[in-house]
């Protein structure tokens, strides 16, 4: 019986050579013309190309070893495909947050530039890429970003800002010398607005009241005095629950009379506008005075001017120490005066308490008007 024998032959493929690692990439920035790009045996730069869409942009990797410029990364590709010198950066997204470009570096709608960080839309039709800053570190030019923040000086700009937690330790917030809560923004102890031997400095700003406190002080405060001022509900510091807003304003200087000077106003209107005929102030409503009047008019020396100027009201304070004629202006002049084509005009000629001398009011020689009416009411003419 015949034997019968196979004999298999087993062939081993040699493993092939262990491929060389790739380059390193490393950010090079945004894509210019003239900038040279270096490629070795173990580092690549990939840069960003601006397409002028910032959602369009796209980022490209030297492909080739050696120094070039001047090629266009995208026209590059897409004439040369896979040969080209630049290719497109595949999938970027998945190491973003690991790498930064090194300058304009986008992380979500956040840029970095030069140790700054601000929004990647802003006001205009202008990119961030158009952005340009100012010799102290502030948004200058075309871009302005809704957020932009200066980490070397701590310069902080916002379009929208609304400050709902506290940036130390309790309730509400801060925004320099000044608190803010769900009430307000307010500066001292507001509780005590309505307590006269509080002399501190005060500031409460919320919606429908303003309230404003200033001490004068030599050695203490409020030594001198203290002012306050007010304007809306629970304005009067004098009322406790003014909820009524009794007064719409309200102007307080308590004094201490020991330091002299009682005269200073609690408050000062000044209007230097002659064209508007100098009104300081006008109320539609009576003026009830308990301290008497101090002055009243435009006030003339008659000492030195004889003739009476109403480009400053038809109300007259005449001062005089010599018995004398002061003279009423016709009513054409008194007409462009006060601007005015009236038939007649009313005006009040007021003598100053201080007077020495009497004085007589009168038309100039060849001058004259129809009638005017005395203090008891008789008709001079």
């Amino acid at each position: 019986m015949t034997k019968v024998s196979r004999i298999t032959t087993v062939k081993f493929i040699q493993k092939g050579e262990t491929g060389k690692p790739g380059p390193l990439l490393y950010p090079a920035g945004v894509w210019l013309i003239g900038t040279k790009y270096t490629r070795t045996e173990s580092t690549a730069p990939f840069v960003l190309y601006d397409t002028g869409n910032p959602d369009t942009d796209v980022y490209y990797y030297l492909n080739k070893e050696g120094s070039f410029t001047g090629i266009n990364p995208k026209s590059d590709y897409e004439i040369n495909g896979e040969k080209a010198t630049w290719i497109p950066f595949e999938n970027y997204d998945a190491i973003y947050a690991k790498i930064l470009m090194a300058d304009f570096a986008l992380v979500g709608g956040a840029v970095f530039h030069n140790n700054k960080m601000m929004s990647q839309k802003g006001s205009g039709s202008a990119t961030y890429k158009d952005f340009k800053e100012d010799a102290n570190g502030k948004p200058t030019g075309s871009f302005k970003p809704n957020l932009y923040i200066n980490f070397i000086t701590g310069y902080l700009e916002a379009n929208d800002v609304n400050i709902t937690g506290r940036i130390s330790a309790g309730k509400g917030g801060s925004l320099g010398y000044f608190s803010i809560d769900d009430q307000g923004l307010y500066y001292g102890d507001i509780s005590k607005w309505t307590t006269t031997n509080y002399k501190q400095n005060l500031a409460y700003i919320t919606p429908g009241l303003i309230r404003l406190q200033r001490q004068r002080m030599y050695f203490e405060p409020g030594d001198i005095a203290n002012i306050k001022v007010a304007i809306g509900d629970g304005a009067d510091p004098a009322l406790k629950d003014d909820k009524m807003c009794y007064s719409a304003a309200y102007f307080y200087r308590q004094m201490n009379p020991e330091i002299g000077d009682y005269y200073y106003p609690a408050v000062k209107i000044i209007s230097d506008n002659v064209i508007n005929q100098n009104v300081a102030l006008y109320t539609q409503g009576a003026i009830v005075c308990h301290g008497g009047l101090a002055g009243l008019g435009h006030f003339n020396n008659a000492n030195d001017v004889a003739v009476l100027d109403f480009s400053f009201g038809t109300t007259m304070v005449i001062y005089n120490t010599t018995r004398r004629y002061v003279y009423l202006p016709t009513l054409d002049i008194m007409r462009e005066f006060l601007g005015t084509t009236s038939f007649c005009l009313h005006v009040r000629i007021v003598a100053e308490y201080d007077n020495t001398q009497n004085f007589i009011l009168a038309f100039q020689s060849g001058q004259t008007s129809l009638y005017f009416l005395n203090y008891n009411g008789g008709r001079w003419t």
